[in-house]
């Protein structure tokens, strides 16, 4: 059977899809990225070859062109410890570009595809919409200070990545019920809550909410947020680990 597109199911010729926006990426200087599914760090750009010319030139370059433009005005700039910072977008073209991108990245990895490909249509919809049954957290990371336990110097080290995958929260497991995604962008991190069905256990849900860093993405499409609810080295996690080095507390 013949490879069709993951969005539409159009039959070949299909292209190669970026990630993250080819754009994005290079206003970003990402120069390093980071496959989860091969567990190392290269220079190339993360692609999959799986949609067709009409998608990936049409709906989802008009997603793209929003997110390119919230970069330019938001995202390329870092939030310092302490801060609050506004932040205004299109609710549904936010929202469908934050689900384009996880998809984007399930798919390279195998994880989540199921799920989030119940989403195609909303993602590639031609009118106004937001997608039912996800909820978005915004929160923002502030740099992190961190010294040389050998020498004694110290440096500030700033968020300066782009990262999408699945959100992990130590000793609760809701899989069952929805899948939990991030979107991290500079400063910025997208948690993204799924559910598999309208009826969830609200206690259950009520628990992990606990442990979301930030704020629920403001339906308005205006809000401010902050301060930071992470510090950048909690953030990184370790794809960019600095050997030897320890916070400053």
């Amino acid at each position: 059977m013949a490879k069709t597109c993951a969005y539409c199911d159009a039959l070949p010729p299909l292209t190669r899809e970026h990630i993250w926006p080819n754009g994005f990426l290079k206003r970003g200087n990402f120069g390093v990225k980071f496959s989860a599914k091969a567990n190392k760090t290269f220079a190339g750009d993360l692609t999959i070859s799986d949609v067709c010319p009409k998608c990936n030139n049409g709906p989802l370059s008009t997603l793209d062109a929003h997110a390119c433009e919230l970069f330019d005005r938001r995202f390329s700039k870092f939030v310092e410890a302490g801060a609050s910072v506004p932040f205004t977008y299109d609710y549904g073209l936010l929202m469908r570009w934050l689900l384009k991108v996880s998809f984007n990245a399930a798919r390279l990895t195998g994880q989540d595809v199921a799920l989030l490909s119940r989403y195609r249509e909303t993602i590639l919809a031609d009118h106004p919409c937001s997608p039912a049954f996800v909820a978005v957290y915004v929160a923002t990371i502030s740099p992190s200070h961190m010294i040389d336990s050998e020498n004694g110097t110290s440096r500030k080290i700033y968020p300066h990545a782009a990262r999408c995958g699945p959100l992990e929260i130590p000793a609760i497991d809701v899989s069952d019920i929805l899948v939990t995604r991030c979107v991290m962008i500079n400063s910025f991190m997208f948690s993204l809550l799924i559910t598999r069905s309208s009826g969830i256990p609200t206690g259950r849900v009520a628990e992990l909410l606990r442990h979301i860093p930030g704020v629920p993405l403001a339906l308005g499409g205006r809000m401010r947020i902050g301060p930071p609810s992470l510090p950048a080295h909690v953030a990184l996690g370790g794809v960019t680990a600095w050997p030897k080095m320890e916070s400053r507390r």
